[in-house]
């Protein structure tokens, strides 16, 4: 069985603006990421997700590696170490892979619905701004919105 812990582990701003999306959040939403998180810590041998889970997480590898396969018996490594790791671990739902610990591992799990909904949100605030300043006659809201 993992271990989950809530706001028990160390997880700065700068390595969560090394994973992506969620390296695209204003600092304000990095923060409630920060405070909702997840930490979970997996022992060699554990299985972190199934094929055809559904958690509505999104995944990121912080220590250690971890192997993910497939039903036809496909599979490769992810380092924490990989500068490539950066992504969600198989982030669809419900899971197409599954993901076993191959080393002592831990991961960071974030809300997949509250991470769409602040980039979204964001995306909106950046739209809204840019048309804001873009008029004369709205400095002072431009202003405010800042």
């Amino acid at each position: 069985m993992s271990n989950i812990i809530k706001n028990q582990h160390p997880v700065t701003r700068a390595q969560l603006r090394s994973y992506f999306p969620v390296n695209a959040l204003t600092d304000d939403h990095l923060a409630t990421l920060l405070r909702d998180r997840e930490i979970e810590y997996l022992c060699r041998g554990q299985m972190l997700f199934d094929i055809g889970d559904t958690d509505n997480t999104n995944i990121y590898l912080v220590h250690g590696e971890i192997e993910v396969g497939d039903t036809d018996g496909n599979t490769h490594v992810i380092s924490s170490s990989d500068p490539a790791n950066k992504l969600p671990l198989c982030h669809r739902q419900p899971r197409r892979q599954r993901a076993i610990a191959l080393s002592d591992c831990s991961v960071v799990r974030f809300d997949s619905t509250l991470v769409d909904n602040m980039l979204c949100w964001d995306q909106v605030a950046n739209c809204i701004m840019a048309d804001i300043s873009s008029q004369r006659d709205l400095d002072e809201d431009a202003t405010w919105m800042m």
